[in-house]
């Protein structure tokens, strides 16, 4: 699961702590003995990563918004220019 997050969060730009034990985001892996990051931190991770997700697409439909009324405003011309001829 921490490989997971890992990804997703460098693929959207959130940035992930390095391994230490002293900020409380890492811990040992009882089982694998292998560094893992705690619960607490995946939850403020995946919240990033949910923020970073969230202006993302908020801008792309921003944009889409704004060339569906350029889009609107041409065939209107087109139909104006066209009627009179």
């Amino acid at each position: 699961m921490s490989n997971d997050v890992r990804s997703e969060a460098e693929k959207h730009f959130v940035p992930v702590s390095r391994v230490d034990f002293v900020s409380g985001k890492w811990e040992r892996s009882d089982v694998s003995d292998r560094f893992r990051l705690t619960q607490q931190y995946i939850r403020e991770l995946r919240s990033a990563i949910r923020a970073e997700r969230k202006e993302s697409s908020e801008l792309t439909r921003s944009w889409i918004t704004g060339l569906t009324g350029l889009i609107g405003v041409l065939i209107g011309l087109l139909a104006i220019i066209l009627g009179h001829r």
